[in-house]
Formats: structure tokens, sequence, C-alpha cells
């Protein structure tokens, strides 16, 4: 009886010492540094009056498409380390007809005050790599 009392609390105290461990990491993993950097409408009309070299990644938070797409794209901003702004488009009254939108998630270059190129919708991570790759040429 004492064997199986001692085993038991084994049990418990391994599984609390698992449970705690999984929670202290799990958080640390989804809280996880963006490499997009916050912007709003407004930053990004100067960045583009300024005729700076800008990507912008237009999503919406409930966007099932942007949470698909959303890791491959950051793959793709750390492999060519891109620097990357992303407008949370519902936010933003006109931002879809003052940015020719249609859907999320966009991803659009600017340069010398103009877009430069635009991709929309899921693609697959080759097709991010390639853009990003051109996207880096362009400058």
């Amino acid at each position: 009886m004492k064997k199986i009392h001692k085993i038991l609390i084994s049990l418990v105290l391994l599984l609390s010492v698992g449970i705690g461990t999984y929670l202290l990491i799990g958080n640390k993993v989804t809280e996880a540094k963006t490499p997009y950097k916050e912007i709003t409408q407004k930053q990004l009309q100067e960045k583009i009056s300024n005729n700076e070299k800008t990507i912008v990644y237009y999503y919406k938070k409930d966007c099932q498409y942007c949470k698909q797409a959303s890791p491959l794209i950051k793959n793709s901003v750390k492999a060519f380390k891109a620097d990357i702004y992303q407008i949370e488009v519902d936010k933003y009254d006109g931002i879809w007809e003052e940015r020719n939108m249609v859907g999320t998630p966009t991803i659009v270059y600017y340069k010398g005050g103009y877009e430069i190129s635009r991709l929309e919708g899921v693609k697959t991570q080759e097709m991010y790599n390639r853009w990003f790759s051109a996207m880096k040429k362009v400058n």
C-alpha cells in the first residue's frame, strides 16, 4: 500500500512540474516577437510622401487567410532580413479604397512615393520567397 501511495505522489509531482513547465514555456512561445512593426495609416502616408522604401502587410485579425499566410510571410521576412510594417485594416476607415485593396492578406512595396509591387491572398512559401527576393533586387 505504501508503494502505491509513493507512486501516486511521484506521478502527481511529475505531472505538476510538467504542467508548470508547459505553461511557462508555452506562454513564451506564443508571445514570441513578431518581425512586423505596427504602423498607422498616417505614418505610412508620411513614409510614402517622403519617398521611403516601405513594405506593408495589410491584415485583419479575424481573417482565416491572414492566419494561414502570416507564418509564411514571417519566414520570408526573416530569410531576406526584410523590414516590414503591418496595418490592421479594421482600425482605419477608408483604407480599402485609399489603398485599392480587395482583400487580405495583402503585401505592398512602396518606393519613391509609388506602389511598386503587390501580393494579394495566400501564396506558397516559394512565392513569398520569390516576391521578397525580387523586392530586394528593386532596391
